[in-house]
């Protein structure tokens, strides 16, 4: 299962990234900024299949990590399964800053220039997305052809149907989850509403008294994303901190 969501969800994202490079004609992430009102399909299928991705419920790809963290842990392999869900952290924490530094913030030149991606590649990207909702929604659909592969094969039989819930008695339904979320939301939505009519409040940048900086100069750069776990690595293998200039 959690091939089949890999395979869902990594298609849609490298279709993100042809359709940015594309329309965005970028290289580097730090040439972006701001896509996301230039591309909001594109951003959409982005953030849908990011977050599965990383394993936010209730979408697909928690579905299958939420079997192999029980897995893990049941088996008594507690070291895998907590090394599992620490991965899933870094994999949000890199989907977000994506997110960030290609879609939102203020926007480059390159970004002002962008449109969104023609229908030939929107169609894919919206296919692998609604597939991934799909499965999301009913993971038996996943399941049930699985449980048939592993009853060919000798091995133990998942105990799934076609509109179940997940198998075993850690189990859950992701439908009943996301009708609770919906049902959150839809209470959430008349004080959002009163929000936005209050009006929305858009404060400059603090720039310490510097005037002669670019809007595009005070996003931070895309390697920063990954200073954090560096410097945990470098601590824990105690290597010394790299010289200014050093490239890590």
């Amino acid at each position: 299962m959690h091939l089949v969501n890999h395979m869902l969800l990594k298609d849609a994202l490298f279709l993100v990234a042809g359709a940015v490079m594309l329309q965005g004609h970028a290289t580097m992430l730090d040439e972006l900024g701001g896509l996301g009102r230039r591309m909001p399909f594109t951003f959409g299928v982005f953030l849908l299949s990011g977050l599965s991705l990383a394993g936010m419920p209730p979408l697909n790809g928690f579905a299958s990590k939420w079997l192999i963290y029980v897995a893990a842990f049941q088996s008594g392999h507690w070291a895998l399964g907590a090394a599992a869900m620490i991965s899933s952290l870094f994999t949000l924490a890199a989907i977000m800053r994506f997110a960030h530094a290609g879609f939102m913030g203020a926007p480059t030149a390159k970004a002002l220039a962008a449109k969104e991606a023609p229908l030939a590649m929107l169609i894919p990207m919206g296919a692998l997305a609604a597939g991934s909702v799909i499965t999301g929604l009913f993971p038996g659909l996943l399941l049930v052809p699985i449980a048939a592969i592993e009853s060919d094969l000798g091995f133990p039989l998942v105990a799934a149907s076609l509109l179940g819930p997940l198998p075993g008695l850690e189990g859950w339904s992701p439908l009943a989850l996301t009708a609770l979320s919906l049902l959150f939301a839809a209470l959430l939505a008349p004080w959002l509403w009163l929000g936005r009519k209050a009006g929305i409040v858009r404060n400059p940048v603090y720039l310490c008294g510097v005037s002669d900086i670019a809007p595009e100069e005070t996003r931070a750069a895309s390697e920063r994303l990954y200073e954090t776990p560096e410097a945990i690595l470098r601590r824990a293998l105690f290597a010394p901190e790299p010289a200014e200039g050093e490239k890590v």
